[in-house]
């Protein structure tokens, strides 16, 4: 109970972290990880680091390691770099990201190249402020001539400065 009252407590202390379109100050960085423990004993962790580099340009990398139940390891890695689509003055705000990866399950390595385009804008409703985004991705596979294609929405809500 008390590790359970220590973690939600270090959740709330967190500052908001935000992505897709858009990018990071420049001198900023963000980093996320997660760690998954499936009933069947599988095991997986993905790492997520970003930085900026300039108000115009951010630097990515997303690492992700799974072992399953049997031993077999597979994995991940692809680096990436985001960029503005347009000025980012204005209410909408929209960013590209262009990346190179490889993924591998055992001695197999796929390296893959990935595109993407986010678009997000802040709002406010009832005094309460918030920001929605709808990000798209592709992700080829150069070794199988595969491709992979992904959206996500998300509709965030900042209830207090401190609790996003």
């Amino acid at each position: 109970m008390r590790f359970a009252l220590a973690t939600v407590l270090f959740l709330l202390s967190c500052p908001a972290a935000f992505a897709g379109a858009w990018l990071r100050e420049s001198g900023t960085g963000f980093t996320s990880s997660t760690a998954t423990v499936s009933q069947s004993r599988d095991l997986a962790q993905t790492t997520y680091l970003v930085f900026g580099v300039r108000d115009d340009l951010t630097l990515g990398a997303e690492l992700g390691f799974d072992t399953a139940a049997s031993g077999l390891q597979s994995g991940s890695a692809s680096f990436f770099v985001r960029r503005p689509l347009v000025e980012q003055r204005r209410s909408n705000v929209w960013a590209y990201e262009l990346g190179m990866g490889v993924d591998w399950n055992g001695d197999l390595i796929l390296p893959n190249i990935q595109a993407g385009i986010s678009w997000g804008r802040g709002y406010r409703l009832s005094g309460i402020n918030g920001w929605m985004a709808i990000d798209t991705s592709v992700v080829w596979d150069v070794y199988k001539s595969e491709h992979l294609a992904k959206m996500d929405g998300t509709v965030g809500v900042n209830f207090t400065p401190r609790l996003t």
